[in-house]
């Protein structure tokens, strides 16, 4: 039973040294900070397509994520072939394509890619 007080109106507010933060942005700092591998299991075997710049600020981006963004938009890859293209072990470009993955950047599915970047996988096969 309520005890008859209102709550202030300003009490369901975000308070105010919060900072403002885009979902991807919450989920791109939580990623590293597990020890589990949290990458979908999909993205070991399937092609890996660019979809879209990841929502984070460009300083939070690691040379190796810049690497992978720009191997992937020019065109779709397991992740084996990302290692033979990047010279990168399996470990990192696992956690980095992690990083990708939770800001949005990557897909497994064709028709979720860029247009262009869609376009080279089915070209190939």
């Amino acid at each position: 039973m309520r005890c008859g007080k209102k709550r202030p109106i300003n009490a369901r507010a975000v308070p105010v040294h919060f900072l403002p933060a885009h979902v991807a942005q919450l989920r791109w700092t939580d990623a590293p900070l597990t020890a589990q591998d949290v990458l979908p299991a999909r993205y070991k075997n399937a092609l890996i397509y660019f979809r879209q710049l990841p929502s984070v600020p460009l300083p939070w981006l690691t040379d190796s994520h810049l690497l992978l963004l720009q191997e992937l938009s020019m065109q779709p890859a397991n992740l084996l072939t990302l290692v033979k293209r990047t010279g990168l072990a399996p470990e990192p470009i696992n956690r980095d394509l992690a990083n990708l993955y939770f800001a949005v950047s990557l897909t497994t599915h064709a028709g979720k890619a860029t247009q262009a970047n869609a376009g080279k996988a089915t070209q190939k096969t």
